[in-house]
């Protein structure tokens, strides 16, 4: 299967196109280069590089957020629209995922490791939470404020770089920031797959 991700959470944005299981080509561009033409410039950009055209892509995944507004909705809009134009199944996952799914990848964690994301989400009490994730938990667990100060020392606490929240001191010296890449967008996709997001998400960081 051909796939096409779109990250576009952030002033940076990531693109990747994915044949099976194989990362064929991947490329960013952050919004104050030169280079930047927007979400359609980058995945033109990345079709080429991989010999692709866009009418042979059969699935486009797209970070639904939270993150910030404008450029979650460009990113958004773009992928529902290209997923209609060419006749593509279109899917999203949101941030606690990707970064869950990031973390696993980038240190190299085993899938029962447990995985606390923090920074990202706000209680209806307007207090912040965290999620968990594991191998049996794609979707994630959320946990309020309170309890994350006591996290076991065997879990992996991460936050999604770009989060604007301001967590405990002792949170914010043991969580790793991650980079959400679109690479990872299919990871986080496949070990959520069928699973519905219930949670109450605050959407977006900033505007």
């Amino acid at each position: 299967m051909k796939v096409l991700a779109i990250e576009t959470t952030g002033q940076r944005y990531s693109c990747a196109l994915w044949d099976g299981q194989r990362c064929v080509v991947e490329q960013d561009v952050h919004q104050t280069d030169a280079s930047y033409d927007g979400v359609d410039g980058l995945v033109g950009s990345t079709l080429r590089a991989a010999g692709w055209g866009a009418a042979e892509l059969q699935l486009i995944l797209a970070n639904r957020g939270p993150g910030r507004v404008t450029t979650i909705r460009s990113g958004l809009s773009y992928s529902q629209a290209l997923g209609y134009a060419v006749g593509s199944q279109f899917h999203t996952v949101d941030t606690y995922q990707l970064t869950a799914a990031a973390a696993r990848d980038s240190f190299d964690l085993p899938g029962e490791k447990e995985i606390l994301v923090v920074g990202a989400h706000r209680t209806a009490s307007g207090g912040h939470g965290g999620l968990i994730f594991t191998s049996d938990n794609p979707v994630g667990t959320l946990i309020p404020e309170p309890e994350l100060l006591g996290a076991s020392a065997s879990r992996v606490v991460v936050r999604a770089i770009g989060s604007r929240v301001r967590l405990s001191d002792q949170l914010e010296k043991r969580a790793a920031e991650v980079s959400s890449d679109a690479r990872h967008l299919l990871a986080a996709w496949q070990a959520g797959a069928g699973k519905e997001w219930s949670h109450d998400s605050q959407l977006f960081w900033e505007v």
